[in-house]
């Protein structure tokens, strides 16, 4: 399966070390429905430090509540705090937090994260994907949102080089990038990426070990990231 990182530079964010612990104090161990137990809220735990990569790894757990009717034995319950559990990773040279969890997990933790610690700061860029253009070797697919039509609000193309088709230019003409799907080349192999405006970078083969995940998604942040121009309103 694909996998996820979702990248926010930091302007703050404390140093790892052993039993350190960032978040909110009332994010504990399982409880499923409100007034049982703790309540919600995101802490991350420092596990250890990649030397090579200059990378302090986390584990992370976030919990929120979800609106929801359902039943446990004989209890009804209208709300319960769903769990997520995932590794994060600081590059700290970099200032650069990765968590490897779908985005909108991601940025759930984020908001819960930096409100409760008021000391840990920081952002998702959104970019603009076609400024990219001249630094992609080869679109494999691009979703656009489309912007003059009353039926249609998003359009797809995929293909082995969609950016030779004129549909592509035309799809450009007519609304904005939103997500892109290409080659990325990185130490001599071509590496399917996925990447979209708020910094979510997917990466389609799910064999890499783990210090491969964060070389490629670190030089797809150097090479294709920090040379993009700030989205578009």
């Amino acid at each position: 399966m694909p996998v996820s990182y979702s990248l926010y530079e930091m302007t703050a964010f404390p140093s790892g070390g052993s039993g350190l612990v960032i978040g909110d104090a009332n994010a504990s161990q399982p409880s499923l429905m409100q007034g049982y137990g703790s309540l919600p809220g995101t802490q991350f735990h420092y596990q250890r430090t990649i030397n090579d990569l200059g990378i302090d790894v986390y584990r992370a757990l976030h919990e929120h509540i979800v609106n929801r009717t359902g039943r446990i034995e004989d209890k009804e319950f209208t709300e319960f705090i769903a769990m997520y559990r995932f590794p994060v990773f600081y590059h700290v040279a970099g200032q650069l937090l990765m968590l490897k969890i779908s985005k909108d997990v991601a940025r759930g933790a984020m908001r819960s994260l930096t409100r409760s610690n008021p000391p840990v700061s920081g952002e998702s860029k959104e970019i603009d994907l076609e400024s990219l253009r001249p630094r992609i070797q080869r679109f494999k697919g691009v979703w656009f949102d489309v912007a003059d039509s009353a039926n249609v609000s998003s359009q797809a193309l995929f293909g082995p080089s969609v950016d030779g088709d004129l549909r592509f230019e035309r799809a450009l003409g007519e609304g904005r990038m939103k997500y892109i799907r290409f080659d990325h080349p990185f130490e001599g192999e071509l590496h399917h990426i996925g990447l979209s405006p708020d910094c979510n970078v997917v990466l389609f083969d799910d064999t890499y070990d783990e210090q491969m995940e964060l070389r490629l998604v670190l030089d797809v942040k150097t090479s294709l990231i920090d040379h993009a121009e700030l989205g578009r309103l």
